[in-house]
């Protein structure tokens, strides 16, 4: 199979997921915390992010290391490096995971020290098996199998729902948490099974020179994504903590989460064509190389302001009948995360090149710069306008977050950022068509698909290796 055309498809099953996924985490959300009760509930999602949070802290960047190096060795017939790539960091990752569950234990004891013994150290135990389950899927990604890939996601989300309701059911918090445990064993075994030709026993024994170029590698990209995830994470404790209002801080954690949803949605996306760049990268096909960031930058940046559009349209209307009365700052603060969305696109294309073109420089000082805009400023405008002041923040921070790094990226690919300026430029002088109602959606979509049809922003010539792919 030709290897654009097998990581469109790949893309597009990813695609597929991110609907399931969807659907599973909104039946999650509709029953699970309305059978615990808001006390008990708040105590297992307490104890699962503070798990989720340990579990990254351990994952050593492998994402950034396999989309880096399996596809360039495979591309040498290195196989056997690949095996003793995957095995030497299963059994890190093993060796980290055990870590961090006893730390996890640890601080969680002392700190929610009111909780069941058995559900903090199942919830540590699931760290362990999360840790180490997560490296075979990821490795697929590198092997340019991004749906096997997301395949972990989507089958904690569809086994989570079963196996913590029966466990609550059973034993209360500790079953749920043993709900949350079964669910990792299943995966990493699904996990294991798939890359069996890749995770062999006689290799697991841990070869530090061999693994030292990779890890010197992952470990800029972890910081990276350990500040990029600070960021995404840490907005609403911080607004709270600035304003001293635990209502802003839940106003901006609805409206953030809705754009943290688009935000994982599309770099999940991204990352399915993250082997295809960084092979063509090891080619010296520059040309074919901007081409793919090209497509990618339109596409993302038509789905992003489409996104936007149907926020600032039927915004209001969602906000007051999901949640209701109380909750019409959220309607406020969800136009300013629509425009940032509009970031995803250069920003998402740039940080998929920097791991391809091995630019951890970039990336690093980029979520740094992301990092220190968002506190210095956030700590002027959020005591005098609460969550509003955190939203503009935030957006100015991606901007210059998205602006910085294709700045860097660019010096290396020179892809072109005209047609994704023409997009987004366009819908911003059409957005007053917004304001029609019910029907300023309709009649923005169908004054930019004119504008974009008429002038050509992107030729079919252009979007054929993606259109096939995905009809295929």
């Amino acid at each position: 199979m030709n290897e654009s055309r097998q990581t469109v498809r790949h893309a597009a099953a990813v695609a597929v997921q991110r609907v399931v996924l969807t659907a599973a985490g909104f039946l999650f959300a509709a029953v699970i915390p309305r059978v615990m009760g808001p006390e008990i509930f708040g105590q297992f999602s307490t104890l699962l992010a503070s798990s989720l949070w340990f579990s990254l802290m351990s994952g050593f960047g492998a994402v950034s290391v396999m989309t880096r190096f399996v596809p360039e060795l495979m591309e040498k017939g290195e196989r056997e490096s690949v095996r003793k790539l995957a095995s030497n960091l299963l059994t890190l990752r093993l060796a980290s995971g055990v870590a961090s569950a006893l730390v996890f234990q640890l601080v969680v004891g002392q700190w929610l020290d009111d909780l069941p013994l058995w559900a903090i150290v199942l919830s540590g135990w699931a760290i362990t098996v999360r840790t180490v389950a997560n490296l075979p899927f990821t490795l697929f990604l590198g092997l340019n199998e991004a749906a096997r890939w997301g395949a972990a996601d989507v089958g904690r989300r569809l086994l989570l729902f079963p196996l913590v309701y029966g466990g609550f059911r059973l034993g209360g918090l500790p079953g749920a948490c043993g709900g949350l445990f079964l669910t990792e064993v299943v995966i990493l075994g699904l996990g294991l099974w798939w890359s069996r030709e890749y995770t062999v026993w006689r290799l697991m024994k841990l070869d530090r020179e061999f693994l030292r170029p990779f890890l010197r590698f992952s470990a800029a990209y972890f910081w990276a994504n350990l500040m990029l995830t600070l960021f995404h994470q840490g907005g609403a404790p911080f607004v709270q903590f600035i304003s001293g209002d635990y209502k802003e801080a839940g106003y901006y954690s609805i409206a953030f989460g809705a754009y943290l949803a688009g935000v994982q949605g599309v770099w999940k996306l991204l990352s399915a064509f993250g082997p295809l760049l960084t092979a063509l990268q090891a080619r010296g096909e520059q040309e074919q190389l901007a081409g793919w960031a090209n497509r990618l930058l339109v596409v993302v940046g038509l789905g992003s302001t489409l996104a936007a559009a149907v926020v600032a349209t039927y915004g209001d209307w969602v906000v007051a009948r999901v949640f209701g009365a109380g909750y019409e700052r959220v309607a406020e603060l969800l136009p300013v995360f629509g425009l940032a969305g509009l970031l995803i696109g250069p920003s998402g294309v740039a940080r998929l090149l920097a791991v391809a073109c091995d630019l951890p420089k970039a990336a690093v000082e980029g979520a740094a710069l992301q990092i220190a805009v968002f506190g210095l400023a956030g700590a002027v405008l959020i005591p005098r306008l609460g969550s509003v002041g955190a939203a503009w923040v935030m957006l100015g921070a991606a901007a210059l977050y998205s602006s910085f790094v294709t700045w860097r990226v660019r010096s290396r690919v020179r892809y072109r950022l005209g047609p994704w300026a023409l997009v987004v430029g366009t819908a911003l002088l059409l957005a007053p068509l917004l304001r029609m109602g019910w029907w300023g959606f309709p009649a923005f979509l169908a004054a930019l698909a004119a504008i974009l049809l008429g002038t050509k922003v992107v030729t079919k010539a252009e979007l054929q290796p993606l259109w096939g792919g995905i009809r295929r």
